[in-house]
């Protein structure tokens, strides 16, 4: 976690806090070390290949595997109720 604190006009302090998330910088240290991956990152840099990206972060993404498995977990949690849904009305209807 990064602070940056900054003198204003007027005396006073600005304080800024910027969290960068832990496994994000976890999967970038594990790319920069494998190689397979360095090889596919190669192709990526010549235009090889779609199947793999550059995110913003420097990081290399297969399609967006990613993503899809980080919206999924919590989702599919079998604690999720999400009050638009049947699933709520689904797990609270054995209790009553």
């Amino acid at each position: 976690m990064n602070t940056c604190l900054t003198l204003e006009q007027h005396d006073s302090i600005l304080a800024k806090w910027k969290a960068k998330l832990v496994f994000l910088q976890k999967i970038q240290e594990l790319q920069k070390d494998n190689p397979k991956l360095q090889a596919k990152w190669k192709l990526v840099e010549i235009n090889q290949t779609i199947e793999f990206s550059i995110g913003d972060n420097e990081s290399l993404y297969f399609r967006n595997q990613l993503k899809r498995g980080i919206l999924y977990e919590p989702h599919s949690s079998t604690y999720t109720m999400h009050p638009g849904s049947n699933k709520m009305y689904d797990d609270l209807k054995p209790l009553y």
